[in-house]
């Protein structure tokens, strides 16, 4: 093991008493940023070629939430940095397990490749702004203390973009349910013009789905709706008003995408 300060994935695992299928780890691993070692340098075109090793088990990738921890175990130069919902999404499909942080960390986990369809699964659900769905706020009934203590977690870490969230229960065409709004932080830049909607929009469907997931994993059977409130709206007073409020952070500084082959997310990695 090494003395590395603790990740956010060592943490999940501690919380979770070391279970690798709790809905809290499988949340941090899917959020984590991961280093996967490579048999050879990323392609002209960008695709991967995974080290496997080949185990009683099957064929096993090898990634590690750390570049220390990457070098502990022995691992070359060549690696590729991937979030971890990209990089189980690469490996579905293909029999492929998933080794993390083997031998070099409390987080130290095994996944089979069974495991990570049903991950991959999870982030590819569908994740919607429910605007225009809802109505007749109120306060939140029925929230388990699994789902609050999730929330608070992901938005304390979406705090570059969101700076208001309200969790309250709602009329839907389903019946009454759970919904949180959310208040956009305003980035001091004028939005105009098709890109910057554009950027604007991807960035919203990314937060409703990151927040989406981590609601799913720590509370599947209590559905919750999301929704982005205008400011000055009566949507974000009403919430407000009716409300349980979440402690969002300011940002310490601009999220800056990675430039390492993988980080860059307009140009997603691919298996060979």
């Amino acid at each position: 093991m090494t003395d590395a300060p603790e990740t956010p994935l060592d943490r999940a695992m501690r919380l979770a008493g070391g279970d690798v299928a709790d809905g809290r780890v499988i949340d941090a691993l899917l959020n984590a940023r991961l280093c996967l070692l490579l048999k050879a340098p990323p392609g002209p075109d960008g695709a991967l070629s995974p080290l496997l090793l080949e185990l009683e088990a099957g064929p096993t990738a090898l990634a590690f939430d750390d570049e220390t921890r990457l070098a502990a175990f022995g691992g070359g130069e060549d690696y590729a940095e991937a979030p971890g919902r990209a990089l189980i999404g690469m490996l579905t499909g293909r029999g492929v397990n998933l080794a993390v942080n083997p031998g070099v960390a409390p987080s130290e986990m095994f996944h089979a490749a069974e495991a990570l369809e049903w991950m991959a699964q999870v982030s590819a659900a569908e994740a919607r702004d429910a605007e225009g769905r809802i109505s007749a706020l109120s306060a939140p009934r029925g929230a388990e203390p699994a789902l609050i203590s999730a929330l608070d977690a992901k938005l304390a870490a979406l705090g570059a973009w969101l700076a208001e969230a309200w969790l309250v229960s709602a009329q839907t065409p389903e019946g009454d349910r759970l919904a949180l709004a959310l208040a956009e932080r305003e980035s001091g830049a004028p939005a105009a013009g098709r890109a910057l909607e554009a950027a604007a929009e991807a960035r919203r469907r990314a937060v409703v789905l990151a927040i989406s997931e981590s609601a799913r994993l720590a509370a599947p059977d209590c559905p919750v709706e999301i929704f982005f409130a205008p400011a000055g709206g009566p949507a974000l007073a009403a919430a407000r008003r009716a409300g349980l409020g979440f402690e969002i952070p300011e940002p310490e500084a601009p999220a800056v995408p990675g430039a390492a082959p993988g980080m860059d997310p307009s140009r997603p990695p691919k298996l060979r």
